[in-house]
C-alpha cells in the first residue's frame, strides 16, 4: 500500500498549493494530474473525494466551496491495487483531500 500523501500547513493559500507538494501530482493552471494510473477515461481529471467519499464536483467545486484552513492532509491513489475500488471513475488517479 503505497499512498503518498501531504500534511496541511497552517496558512496553507490554496487547495492547488498543497496539490503540488503531493509527489506524482502536477498543477498546472486549474488542471490537475496524477501521475502513474492509465488514461481509461475521457477525461484526465483525477477522481476526488473528501473524507472518502466521492465528491462530483469536480476540482473546481472544491476550489470554491472547501477553505485550505479546513484541509487536514490530502492522499493519492495511483496504484492498480488502490484504485481498484474505483473501478473508472478513478482510472486517471483519486485525491481524498481529507477535512479537519
Amino acid at each position: 500500500y503505497n499512498v503518498r500523501s501531504v500534511k496541511a500547513q497552517k496558512g496553507e493559500i490554496s487547495i492547488l498549493n498543497m496539490l503540488q507538494r503531493v509527489p506524482g501530482v502536477t498543477v498546472r493552471g486549474n488542471v490537475v494530474r496524477v501521475f502513474g494510473p492509465n488514461s481509461f477515461s475521457n477525461t484526465t481529471e483525477p477522481l476526488f473525494l473528501i473524507n472518502g467519499a466521492v465528491y462530483s464536483g469536480g476540482l473546481s467545486g472544491i476550489l470554491g466551496s472547501i477553505n485550505p484552513d479546513d484541509v487536514k492532509s490530502i492522499e493519492v491513489y495511483k496504484t492498480p491495487a488502490e484504485l481498484g475500488l474505483y473501478g473508472a471513475r478513478g482510472a486517471n488517479g483519486v485525491i481524498n483531500i481529507i477535512l479537519r
